[in-house]
């Protein structure tokens, strides 16, 4: 499907924001797949990015990847526990607070 220049941008960044809320790598092989089903739905006051599966349904970017995380296919690109920081790292741990805070983030 093809997208204007905005729409490809605002997808992309769209994409890099559900990469990191789910711990997957900015680089990953999984934003080719993504930005190729990706479809931006527009109302008067906001645009969301939304995935077309196989089956024609049309997801929100979080569903998708968390369909992705249980599939043979792509689960490899997903983190297996929580990302951990060292506790002796005090700049890494200042960083990395709210993520620490929420759970997504370990301290040790």
């Amino acid at each position: 499907m093809g997208h204007t220049a905005s729409e490809e941008q605002f997808i992309r960044t769209e994409i890099e924001t559900a990469f990191h809320n789910h711990g997957v790598a900015p680089d990953s092989a999984l934003k080719a797949v993504l930005i190729r089903d990706a479809i931006v739905e527009t109302t008067s006051r906001s645009a969301t990015v939304r995935v077309r599966d196989e089956h024609g349904r049309e997801l929100s970017l979080d569903d998708k990847l968390s369909e992705m995380k249980q599939e043979y296919m792509y689960k490899h690109h997903f983190p297996k526990g929580k990302p951990v920081v060292p506790a002796s790292d005090l700049a890494a741990t200042r960083e990395a607070f709210d993520e620490i805070r929420t759970g997504r983030v370990r301290v040790e």
